[in-house]
């Protein structure tokens, strides 16, 4: 009598297949919807073939699938769950000896060349631990699943903008440029801490038009918390004051994916353009961000090798000097800048028949820091991680980078018939004091603003960057958007 079809169905190597497709669900899960279900299909089928290799070796040693599939497992779940595993040992022991590589890499070595033979020699069949892994597993797909749909509704539920507006049909609606400078400081930081004036620049602007607004400040001293806070028109709910943590920045990137200033844009009748670092929901970013996950990275990077690229590639720039390594840990965010540019300018070429609002977001003259002020580079080894805190550099950089941004403004307004509106302005003030200063520089950032109507009497000194689009929007569209209180929320780093 042959057994009942549960006890066959449990008794396979089935674990082997669920794994994978655990891990990348369960990725998926977490950054909905930041990832494309194309991204994620293309990372589980990375690992089914990871898997499909080591299992085949492992075959020709042991001689033994039942054998070769434990193994296989066993080794696979110390390469999937190693970040976390990772963290709760240096949480646990902080600065010991064993959470550095140079300890762990070996006794992972150990540990493996110990488990094959442990296995080799064991004359168990591994009954109860199949069926145990199998429905485990199972039960933690089907519970990602729920939690899946759970989420989906919860994205879906927040894509209404709790904002109320009118639609204008009789405004004018030329296109507009919001060009983020990323750690752009304001004139007050430069001259405070920095013993510079960037008035010559400020001046070139107000030649062209734009207004400064004098103190402005940012709401958020981190990227994604700025500029989902920038593009809700709105505080963030939600989060914690740790910069770093996981939960937050997917707040972070959804409220940026799905936001309210797409959605009264789109309502207006514009087209949105993102040329930015971040993906918004149907246009993905077009590049491979050195400072924020995308992509496949947001589940890959708790792995073992995505730790291991992310903690110990970069020795091979800061120790040994590699060069190749070095060109591409520093070089890849000007290519990134140059892309986002290039692309910016094909935009603005092209024909489209209704206005558009164009997003570009560049790492300028946010580190590293590639040019003197003549334009001449500054050594590879010297823009690596660690140099942010060069104010010299920072300045050199900067000045470089003012003779860009007036190009590329000057092209955005000579680019088309009728004159767009271009928001240019910082993220966010200055991190990397070496000496204790004042959190206010954190927050002040440049801010320009130009609109061709000339009509800036909603922009008040001192304003913070959750008011910049409704009173761009107020001003340009007739709405009536309330202005919130300026206020800064100081995020730390770690706590």
């Amino acid at each position: 009598m042959s057994p009942p079809i549960t006890k066959q169905i449990f008794s396979k190597e089935y674990f082997l297949l669920l794994l994978p497709l655990f891990f990348v669900l369960h990725g998926y899960v977490e950054n909905f919807p930041l990832i494309s279900p194309g991204n994620t299909l293309i990372v589980l089928g990375a690992y089914y073939a990871g898997f499909l290799i080591l299992s085949l070796i492992m075959y020709f040693l042991y001689r033994d699938w039942r054998k070769a599939s434990v193994y296989t497992f066993l080794v696979m779940c110390t390469f999937f769950f190693f970040g976390s595993f990772h963290d709760g040992v240096k949480h646990l022991l902080e600065d010991s000896i064993l959470t550095k590589y140079k300890v762990i890499i070996p006794f992972l070595m150990a540990f493996y060349v110990l488990l094959y033979f442990l296995i080799k020699k064991t004359s168990s069949r591994f009954h109860r631990l199949t069926g145990y892994l199998n429905v485990l597993l199972i039960v933690l797909i089907v519970w990602d699943l729920g939690q899946w749909i759970f989420v989906k509704k919860t994205v879906s539920a927040t894509e209404t903008s709790q904002l109320v507006y009118s639609v204008c049909d009789t405004c004018s609606k030329p296109d507009i440029y919001f060009i983020i400078a990323d750690e752009y400081l304001g004139n007050r930081t430069l001259k405070e801490q920095f013993g510079f004036d960037n008035s010559d620049f400020e001046n070139e602007l107000k030649t062209r038009g734009f207004h400064i607004i004098n103190n402005s400040r940012s709401n958020y001293n981190f990227t994604p918390y700025s500029i989902a806070s920038i593009l809700n028109m709105d505080y963030l709910n939600g989060i914690t004051k740790k910069s770093n943590d996981n939960k937050n920045r997917n707040i972070c990137y959804s409220l940026i994916n799905h936001n309210a200033l797409t959605q009264f844009i789109s309502a207006q009748g514009y087209s949105f353009v993102n040329h930015s670092l971040f993906d918004f929901s149907g246009q993905p970013t077009e590049v491979n961000s050195m400072f924020f996950l995308t992509k496949e990275k947001l589940i890959t990077h708790q792995t073992l090798l995505g730790r291991m690229d992310r903690d110990i590639r970069f020795n091979l720039v800061t120790r040994f000097k590699i060069q190749s390594e070095i060109s591409r840990v520093t070089m890849g965010t000007l290519e990134n800048n140059q892309k986002l540019i290039e692309d910016t300018y094909t935009t603005l070429n092209s024909e489209t028949a209704t206005p558009r609002f164009v997003y570009t977001h560049l790492m300028m003259p946010h580190y590293p820091y590639y040019f003197n002020r003549l334009g001449r580079p500054f050594p590879l080894d010297s823009i690596v991680e660690g140099n942010q805190v060069n104010k010299h550099q920072y300045i050199e950089y900067l000045q470089y980078c003012n003779k860009t941004f007036l190009n590329f403004l000057d092209s955005l307004m000579l680019g088309r018939k009728k004159p767009p509106i271009i928001v240019f302005m910082g993220d966010h003030g200055f991190r990397h004091f070496k000496e204790p200063v004042n959190e206010a520089y954190q927050f002040l950032n440049l801010n320009a603003v130009y609109l061709p109507t000339k009509n800036y009497k909603g922009f008040y000194d001192d304003m913070s960057a959750v008011n910049q689009f409704r009173i761009i929007f107020n001003t340009q569209f007739r709405q009536s958007f309330p202005l919130l209180k300026d206020s800064t929320i100081y995020l730390k780093e770690y706590d």
